[in-house]
């Protein structure tokens, strides 16, 4: 008991030193560890509890012990709960606190703390549990977690199976000599638990850098990384199917005048115009298919298995979506200018630049009319719709300025 007191004490003190200013952790380490030391007090209690006479004192302190077993555990649940279900409601501490406090009143009225400490840990390692177990196979820090917690279940089980009939027909068990046994089990899985939550905490950093390295901050979508990322990731999907001959299509989109956007509206707007359209684009586009911010107000996607046709009809259901409404709350209506480019076979990922490069010559191309979509190298294939640039004359006139589209060359 003193050993798992002592490796209890060094892990927490191992917790506390670790940075909480990683996005939604810092809370959840901070109840780990009001966790770790509620059941040190318990431990404490146990190496001291010889020291007490049997009395009102001795039977208040066991109460406590018993609360703060339960304590520990429902702030672990709840550390858990805010770690891997940030997106869900929780009380954090007035839930530990209240289950807390009905155990020591339970176990101060009925003389029983050790029984019902069993039942209250026992509901919150089952909560545990049941928080773990459906991210067992992105995080082995939880799968080793809800081992844990499945061997601890097995414990209360096997004690509540000894305790409760002699609570039931009023014998007492005193319970104060445990067996070597089951006091290393115990160490031994304070340990695992411990080193799992950490390995939860590493590999969910890792995952967020992870993911944040290939995607545009301000629009959400991938960025030029992740999208060749993706890219190769599809290419080998489709392999892995079979289906060696895939064809593949891109869209490259530009929005028109975005440079009016931010000189007229501020580069809030401007902002706020880009996530719309990165919006708009995502819904018009299938679940298989890739889209990315190429840079600055472009945008690419990637169709695999659709040949030009189809990639064509695509393209005017993202032109007609964005040009449909304002992307933004008292934003201009914009329009967006795309180049389209397939091939019937792409074979690897090497070829993607060359796709990519002949969908930006037709961008160009589709910039000379703007609104449009453009699926051939001598010829627009789309035609000009002017009720983007008319919406935008009446939302901001521009007296005196030049207008920009009589000029092809401005993007």
């Amino acid at each position: 008991m003193f050993t798992t007191l002592l490796v209890g004490l060094l892990t927490t003190g191992v917790l506390v030193l670790l940075p909480s200013t990683w996005q939604g952790d810092g809370r959840s380490l901070r109840y780990w560890v009001i966790g770790n030391l509620a059941l040190s007090l318990d431990r404490v209690h146990t190496l001291t509890r010889h020291a007490f006479e049997a009395g009102a004192l001795s039977e208040l302190l066991a109460s406590l012990a018993a609360a703060c077993v339960v304590l520990g555990a429902a702030t672990h649940m709840t550390a858990l709960h805010l770690l891997l279900r940030s997106g869900s409601s929780v009380r954090d501490h007035r839930f530990p606190l209240a289950i807390a406090l009905v155990v020591a009143v339970m176990g101060w009225l009925w003389s029983e703390p050790i029984a019902v400490a069993m039942i209250g840990t026992s509901l919150c390692i089952a909560r545990m549990l049941a928080i773990c177990w459906p991210r067992r196979q992105d995080l082995r820090g939880a799968l080793a977690m809800s081992a844990a917690m499945l061997f601890f279940l097995a414990m209360n089980a096997c004690g509540l199976w000894v305790q409760l009939p002699l609570v039931l027909f009023g014998h007492r068990n005193d319970m104060s000599s445990m067996p070597v046994t089951v006091l290393a089990l115990d160490l031994v899985l304070s340990v695992v638990v411990n080193l799992a939550f950490l390995m939860i905490l590493i590999e969910l950093l890792y995952q967020r850098v992870e993911r944040l390295s290939v995607t545009d901050a301000l629009t959400g979508v991938l960025n030029r990384r992740g999208f060749l990322q993706a890219a190769n990731l599809q290419l080998l999907h489709a392999r892995h199917l079979g289906r060696m001959r895939c064809p593949a299509s891109v869209l490259l989109l530009d929005l028109d005048h975005f440079k009016r956007v931010n000189d007229d509206f501020g580069h809030a707007m401007g902002d706020a115009v880009l996530q719309g359209a990165a919006r708009c684009a995502a819904t018009a586009v299938g679940q298989t298919d890739v889209i990315a911010r190429w840079g600055g107000e472009e945008f690419v996607v990637l169709l695999p298995g659709v040949h030009l046709p189809q990639a064509r009809e695509t393209a005017e259901r993202i032109r007609l979506e964005i040009a449909r409404a304002p992307l933004a709350d008292k934003a201009p209506v914009v329009t967006v200018s795309i180049g389209v480019a397939a091939l019937d076979e792409l074979l690897a990922i090497d070829q993607l630049p060359s796709l990519i490069a002949e969908a930006d010559r037709r961008l160009y191309a589709a910039k000379r009319q703007r609104n449009c979509v453009v699926t051939h190298d001598d010829s627009p294939g789309g035609a000009l719709v002017p009720s983007g640039e008319s919406a935008w004359r009446a939302q901001r006139p521009m007296a005196g300025a030049v207008d920009p589209l009589g000029d092809p060359t401005q993007r």
